[in-house]
């Protein structure tokens, strides 16, 4: 018998038992049907630990081929949990005369997996995001945190009112309700928000429930103090006050400002010669030709 007709045989079999034909010559990523299908249900644990853990922290999705290798890692620990779990229940039944429900089979230890694999995203996640595990390991182990950048450290750890700097110059105050997980893309989500005008004067914004304001226009970020380290260090604080407002008062070198801002400088002078007051010289020679003029 030919090949073609032996497959002819074959797909007429599989329509006969209404299953769906498999051929064997089919490749997929590398891999026959039925093995990509048997790999992936073998790490299925693991994809579900790496997608809990991915969706409830702001750690960036690494590459596929890491995400595979991650997977891997988790699956090997749900297995670890559930074979000890079934070479556990089974002496309890055995030794301590516990009645059994059933017999451990490999689909009950497929969903002890899932289950240790859920746990597993969810213990990781926690982790993540109080830095549970980092904080207890001593200096000469680790010096790095959980948190996936320093900007997400600096808002996790501070809770604090915060001055965001515009690049414009201007400044904006208010409580971050939401901000973005790094200084690349975003927004910040401010309540109770304050613009902050150069002599350090505060204008709140009574009618705004909420200031969203894209992180591409933030330069830098302060961190407001405690309300009890503020009273101890208000003396400090007004003088360190006056020496900004008079700072921000002294004029500047325009060659040290890039194009736009001296372009916006220009612009202010001209505005401000054709608007300025006429001098005092020019003022009496205003006076004398109008004095003349009603003479003649």
């Amino acid at each position: 018998m030919s090949d073609a007709s032996a497959r002819r045989n074959l797909r007429a079999l599989c329509d006969q038992e209404s299953r769906p034909c498999v051929q064997e010559d089919t490749v997929l990523f590398g891999l026959p049907n039925s093995e990509l299908v048997n790999a992936i249900y073998q790490l299925l644990p693991g994809f579900v630990s790496a997608w809990i853990f991915f969706g409830l922290t702001a750690h960036p999705k690494p590459q596929p081929f890491e995400r595979v290798i991650q997977a891997l890692i988790f699956t090997l620990i749900a297995e670890a949990l559930a074979q000890l779990t079934g070479i556990g229940l089974i002496r309890v039944v055995e030794h301590e005369g516990v009645p059994s429900f059933g017999q451990w089979t490999s689909e009950l230890a497929f969903v002890y997996k899932v289950g240790y694999a859920i746990l597993l995203g969810l213990a990781f996640a926690s982790c993540a995001n109080t830095n549970f595990l980092h904080s207890w390991l001593p200096d000469f182990v680790t010096k790095r945190t959980s948190y996936p950048s320093e900007w997400f450290s600096a808002f996790d750890r501070t809770k604090s009112y915060v001055y965001l700097h515009l690049h414009d110059g201007t400044r904006l105050y208010g409580w971050p309700e939401e901000w973005p997980d790094g200084a690349e893309s975003g927004h910040f989500v401010l309540v109770r928000p304050e613009w902050i005008l150069p002599d350090n004067v505060r204008v709140p914004l009574p009618l705004t429930e909420r200031f969203v304001l894209s992180v591409s226009e933030v330069r830098f970020i302060e961190f407001e103090k405690d309300e009890c380290e503020l009273d101890e260090n208000a003396e400090a604080a007004t003088q360190a006050a006056s020496i900004v407002i008079n700072y921000n008062n002294e004029p500047r070198d325009n060659h040290c400002t890039d194009e736009s801002s001296s372009a916006k400088a220009k612009q202010a002078d001209t505005l401000n010669l054709s608007h300025s007051p006429p001098s005092t010289s020019q003022s009496n020679e205003g006076r004398k030709a109008e004095t003349k003029a009603k003479t003649d």
